[in-house]
């Protein structure tokens, strides 16, 4: 009997850098489910990942880290053609489309379904940012460049409280971000805090930050929030953490289309993509209907 091949990628530095305590868990599943796992330990760069997926022809591939090892895998297996479905284990410290997959902290049961040939598979959109590829999130203004700023030794030891100390020393420091956008064939110009491009309703660590959001529609969703007062901010941030969203807020501007053309007064604005650094404003970014197959449960 031929054996399914499953590549895994994982980021050994990850959330609390326990995940090579995962490995021999994942190994044994995919033992006991007719499959051989072929690890592949990643690094900030990697330009050797594509020859290795192409020899090995895996069946399937799986990001183990955070939201920025899975946009990793994502911008990888897009420009390199590679056409493979793959799987996410969340082991960062923020996991924000695998909780959205419904498959964070599911593990036993999401591996050994891949393992099995069992998985359920979902056709997702993708964005493209300025020559990159995004899965979740494209953004710029406050807070977005905290995590950039939080080294891995604070992240691994205090996880989501690391970001939120770095975000109120950001809070003192920040000035309103005027931006022009263009967006389904109208031209909005915002003082801004923040906006956020995003595929699913998971963004932040919150959850149902917006009505109406899915990753298989062909749009993107843009969340703009108007500059406001300290209150009207502790306002929204307190109907993120209830889960009440933000989509119909008074200054949050919420705009769906399949291309979004951003540019600031500024050009040393610097964008987020997924956790990761992103290109500098001017930011013109596209949805990608249907483009990588994600396993599911």
């Amino acid at each position: 009997m031929k054996r399914r091949k499953i590549a895994l990628m994982y980021n050994p530095v990850s959330g609390q850098a326990k995940f090579k305590y995962k490995l021999d868990e994942i190994t044994k599943l995919c033992q006991q489910n007719g499959a051989v796992l072929i690890p592949y330990r990643t690094e900030k760069e990697n330009p050797e990942l594509p020859d290795f997926l192409r020899d090995v022809e895996p069946d399937g591939v799986i990001a183990a880290g955070g939201d920025g090892t899975l946009h990793q895998a994502v911008d990888l297996l897009l420009k390199n053609n590679i056409d493979r479905p793959i799987g996410i284990i969340g082991s960062g410290t923020s996991n924000d489309f695998a909780a959205y997959l419904g498959v964070h902290n599911r593990l036993e049961e999401y591996v050994g379904k891949i393992a099995a040939g069992t998985a359920g598979m979902r056709a997702v959109d993708v964005g493209w940012a300025n020559g990159r590829y995004f899965i979740n999130v494209a953004s710029a203004g406050m807070l977005t460049g905290v995590p950039h700023k939080v080294n891995t030794k604070l992240k691994n030891t205090f996880g989501r409280l690391a970001y939120y100390a770095g975000g109120l020393k950001e809070i003192t420091k920040f000035k309103p971000l005027p931006l022009t956008i263009e967006a389904g064939g109208r031209i909005y110009r915002e003082d801004t805090f923040l906006f956020v491009i995003i595929n699913s309703d998971a963004v932040g660590s919150f959850r149902h930050v917006a009505k109406d959001i899915a990753v298989d529609d062909g749009l993107l969703d843009l969340l703009l929030v108007r500059w406001s007062n300290p209150a009207e901010l502790l306002s929204l941030t307190a109907s993120l953490a209830g889960g009440r969203g933000i989509g119909n807020a008074k200054n949050v501007v919420h705009i769906k289309s399949d291309r979004f053309v951003i540019a600031a007064d500024s050009d040393e604005v610097e964008s987020d993509l997924d956790g990761e650094i992103g290109p500098k404003l001017p930011l013109t970014v596209t949805a990608e209907a249907g483009a990588l197959n994600f396993f599911c449960l």
